[in-house]
């Protein structure tokens, strides 16, 4: 064998067995997500946890014993700015804002999430009516808050149809309850009246203009809770005294995204490093250091939430990397990374849409057609460009799906195969050279 040919086939071999180190389960099986938020929820006496990890949603079941196992996910989302669950008519819907979107999803069975409805916010008015890139959502018992460039727009959850409009100089990210409206804006803290519109009261806050993901609260007794750079803020319900912690980190790295309450002795605080617990008076109680946990560096508490699971108190702490569950005494419980369901069928392609098995072809040949990032559980229609007959294919409740076709009655020269959703209206394709 000449010094050319062993040059090829020593290159060839080394791409083969990079190839493989990529693809293998053990490798696949590490994949980093970015868990920022998420919210408890209890569907027909089961309790489970959805969580954003930037990519799409995941549906994490709890087990008594406090275990965490993904039972879902939901894809063909383009980013996840924000979501929550809502309860309307005796169904369970989870909302996901993507900044453009909100998409309405039917999670009455979590192991199989179904689309209910679509919105485009973007481009839906012009005006005064454009909604603008929304960042953050928010609940009332009966309507849905978006805070973005446009302000906040109030939204009516059976069609998503805007019913009240709230002006700011770009509104960051908005909590609710019934009554009160939180707006947090680059250098302020807002809180209004929901139905008449005025302003109760405003806080001066230090917020970076580049501030990434930081969420405001509205408690049962209508106190607000701002977090700032580097402190929490709170405006009591009633009296509308200010009252604040002061995180006691470094100046100039941002240290404050999230709050939430079992009750009002037990206030969780999710500020970079850890999870800090503050009784009533805003005293500091104890610390969970998040960032001991998992992945070095990229264990960054960013997000919590809080329920009673079967009488128990529970806090999650979405520490970037990973999701920790905890008991109120910040004892750790369970810790959970992203792991695909089936290794077999949840792959990180390096494009999603549409995936064929080979580049060439010849008559006869069966190809094999991967489809990602489709909707859950929907109809895609699959077939050649020059083919009148299409084949339908079913997404699972991850939008993956997969079908073998027949490569017939095909000219030379290059083919396209394309799939299109019957539902989301997402379409790609790939070509191929026929020979």
């Amino acid at each position: 064998m000449n010094l050319k040919k062993k040059t090829f086939f020593a290159a060839l071999f080394a791409f083969f067995v990079a190839v493989t180190i990529i693809y293998t389960p053990t490798a696949q099986t590490k994949i980093t997500k970015e868990y920022q938020q998420g919210q408890f929820v209890e569907i027909g006496g089961q309790n489970f946890l959805i969580a954003s990890n930037k990519q799409f949603i995941e549906i994490i079941e709890i087990s008594k014993n406090d275990e965490l196992k993904q039972i879902s996910e939901v894809h063909g989302i383009e980013n996840v700015n924000d979501l929550g669950v809502m309860e309307i008519a005796n169904k369970s819907y989870l909302f996901v804002l993507t900044g453009r979107y909100i998409i309405k999803y039917d999670i009455s069975n979590p192991y199989m999430p179904v689309v209910d409805l679509k919105r485009d916010l973007y481009d839906w008015r012009t005006g005064k009516y454009a909604i603008g890139y929304m960042l953050s959502m928010s609940f009332s018992d009966s309507y849905i808050f978006t805070a973005g460039e446009k302000g906040v727009r109030r939204f009516n959850p059976d069609n998503l149809f805007v019913d009240k409009i709230y002006y700011f100089d770009n509104a960051r990210s908005v909590a609710s309850n019934n009554n009160v409206l939180a707006v947090l804006t680059p250098d302020k803290g807002l809180v209004y009246n929901i139905e008449g519109g005025n302003l109760i009261k405003e806080v001066m806050l230090e917020n970076k203009d580049d501030m990434y993901m930081r969420e405001p609260l509205v408690d049962v007794n209508a106190n607000v809770y701002f977090p700032s750079d580097n402190a929490l803020f709170r405006v009591d319900g009633i009296s509308k005294e200010l009252s604040v912690y002061n995180n006691p980190v470094e100046p100039g790295v941002n240290h404050s995204y999230a709050v939430n309450l079992l009750n009002s002795d037990e206030i969780f605080y999710a500020n970079g490093f850890g999870l800090t617990k503050l009784n009533s008076n805003l005293k500091k109680a104890s610390f969970f250091h998040g960032s001991n946990y998992n992945n070095g560096k990229n264990s960054w508490t960013m997000g919590v939430d809080t329920s009673y699971i079967a009488g128990e108190k529970r806090v999650v702490v979405f520490n970037n990397s990973s999701i920790i569950l905890l008991n109120s005494d910040m004892s750790v419980l369970d810790r959970y990374r992203y792991t695909p369901a089936t290794i077999s069928d949840i792959t990180t392609p390096t494009e999603l849409g549409l995936v064929t098995q080979k580049n060439l072809a010849f008559e006869g040949d069966v190809m094999q057609i991967s489809l990602y990032g489709f909707w859950p559980n929907e109809s895609v229609s699959v077939g050649f460009y020059e083919a009148r007959e299409r084949v339908a294919v079913k997404t699972d409740n991850r939008g993956f799906g997969r079908i073998d076709i027949l490569v017939s009655d095909l000219e030379p020269g290059w083919q396209i195969i394309s799939a299109i959703g019957n539902e989301s209206k997402l379409s790609f394709q790939k070509t191929f050279e026929m020979r």
